[in-house]
């Protein structure tokens, strides 16, 4: 529970994720998760090809990964990154939809509005700006996860990460929403 309890710490920048270093049965159950979470939250969106675009995210954010760590020669690292990044994405993904979805359903069902904008436009805006703030709050720690580990500048970091989210969300949907 304690090494749990550290690797979440992570998600608010906390805790030197080189430092932490899981059990393989730990990894096991967090990339377990991973799908599991995914390919619920999915689901709901896009039924069969939101499981399989979920799915394909896993493999995706794999091999990122794997490529990295074998470039950087630093293959040690490759069982504590992804249990680090998946961890974190456990928290941040689940946490977004709910939040989006909660916030969405009241403010439709409340006719919430904001001068003169209609209940769907503002709703519209505001989780948009919620949904911007997930995905920095996303990449900033995907950014610090990758610093900790291989000691990139921030920008190089922040490249990365964006790299990361491009190559891990932006290549699954393109794939299934042709």
């Amino acid at each position: 529970m304690k090494l749990l309890l550290d690797y979440l710490a992570l998600c608010w920048f906390k805790n030197d994720p080189v430092e932490l270093v899981p059990e393989k049965a730990f990894t096991q159950k967090v990339i377990i998760f991973f799908l599991i979470s995914s390919s619920i939250i999915e689901g709901f969106i896009a039924e069969y090809e939101g499981v399989m675009e979920a799915w394909l995210r896993a493999v995706m954010a794999t091999l990122f990964i794997a490529t990295l760590v074998w470039r950087m020669k630093q293959w040690r690292y490759f069982q504590r990154l992804l249990t680090a990044i998946f961890i974190c994405e456990d928290v941040i993904v689940p946490l977004a939809a709910i939040t989006d979805g909660g916030l969405y359903h009241y403010m439709i069902v409340n006719h919430v509005s904001y001068g003169g904008l209609t209940s769907v436009v503002f709703t519209e805006i505001v989780t948009g700006a919620m949904a911007f703030l997930y995905v920095l709050w996303y990449l900033l720690v995907v950014a610090y996860i990758l610093r900790k580990f291989f000691q990139f500048d921030f920008w190089t970091s922040f490249i990365l990460a964006f790299s990361y989210f491009v190559l891990t969300y932006g290549v699954p949907m393109m794939l299934f929403d042709m």
